[in-house]
């Protein structure tokens, strides 16, 4: 019986065509620039024409821009006042959350079951490199059934999202570092995941619809004073600093694979030229099919993702450090004055 070697690449093996800066950065550079447009995802009611104009880096790059001037600006006139009380405005960020909350919940039922069972049946039918095929979508089946059209759908809602922080300073508060890098960068990621037909995209779309339907769930039971178990509260930076750590482990994982050649007569795989005879227009000229991420393009969406979530996680990690500090010096501080009172009682 033959041995399947493994297949993880070298980074110089990965990257090998690239290695020689001052031949090949100019053409790397223009094989991103020059990506052709992805085509518009199935039953997504809109025109070429406005798809490719959403596509534009121009409209992602623009909104972040302005998003963080705003913000700025907002920042420096905060004045510490509610401005967002009342039974109206409890009617809106009620429904500001509900339909986040909705909207994930819809997302992870519509992806995360057709993930895993797309990768199950990978390893059931030829075991790890049935696996490895699937986790890379090889054949851009996942995504052109179920990743494209929810990967662009999040990619929109990202925007929609901006107003988490706009609440925020609304209620007279302090946009934080925190909230700013977030949204910016999410809206980047997914902006860059759905432009390139990255394999990866699902890691972001997948793991985040899931915390945020957690969230904004327990942001909705909040405005209307409905009691949330403490467990959950305390649990949600966690479950978004697990979400960092392994979204971006296996982000960079998708780095180091190479497609495993040898699959068995039961795996039903056809390449991506095989089963996208256009493949080489639709992902450009840097197109390599024996790499898990096929393009210059993907592979810049993973990196740029991967380095997004570094300084992410550590703020995430810096808020729970000091959120956990507030809360044992406000234990402290209650037993204290709970010993002061029993003692001037005994006297």
């Amino acid at each position: 019986m033959e041995q399947i070697r493994y297949n993880i690449s070298s980074g110089d093996d990965l990257f090998s065509p690239y290695r020689v800066p001052s031949k090949y950065i100019d053409k790397v550079l223009s094989d991103i620039i020059n990506h052709p447009y992805p085509p518009v995802p199935s039953n997504i009611p809109i025109s070429r024409k406005l798809f490719e104009f959403t596509m534009r880096p121009e409209l992602p790059f623009t909104i972040v821009c302005g998003y963080l001037a705003v913000i700025a600006i907002l920042n420096k006139r905060q004045d510490g006042k509610n401005r967002m009380k009342g039974p109206w405005w409890k009617a809106v960020l009620l429904l500001h959350n509900v339909i986040l909350a909705v909207y994930s919940g819809w997302t992870f039922l519509g992806t995360g079951p057709a993930t895993i069972n797309y990768f199950l049946r990978g390893y059931q039918t030829a075991g790890v490199p049935g696996l490895v095929h699937n986790f890379c979508d090889s054949s851009m089946t996942l995504w052109d059934e179920v990743m494209a059209r929810y990967t662009y759908m999040f990619y929109l809602s990202k925007f929609w999202e901006i107003l988490d922080t706009l609440i925020l300073i609304g209620k007279g508060k302090r946009a934080s570092l925190l909230q700013e890098y977030h949204h910016a960068g999410a809206i980047l990621t997914v902006w860059s995941g759905i432009r390139y037909e990255s394999p990866a995209a699902w890691l972001f779309i997948v793991f985040n619809s899931l915390v945020h339907t957690i969230m904004y769930t327990y942001y909705a039971l909040s405005v209307v004073h409905i009691p949330v178990p403490g467990v959950l509260k305390r649990s949600l930076t966690k479950i978004q600093i697990a979400q960092f750590l392994i979204g971006g482990s296996l982000g960079a994982l998708t780095l180091l694979l190479r497609l495993p050649k040898e699959l068995g007569d039961k795996f039903e795989w056809q390449p991506v030229l095989a089963n996208h005879p256009f493949a080489s227009d639709r992902l450009g000229q840097g197109f390599k099919e024996e790499l898990c991420l096929h393009t210059p393009g993907q592979m810049v969406t993973v990196v740029g993702g991967v380095g997004y979530l570094i300084p992410l996680t550590g703020l995430f990690v810096s808020f729970y450090i000091k959120s956990y500090r507030r809360k044992i010096s406000q234990k402290s501080r209650l037993a204290i004055s709970t010993e002061k009172d029993t003692s001037i009682e005994k006297h």
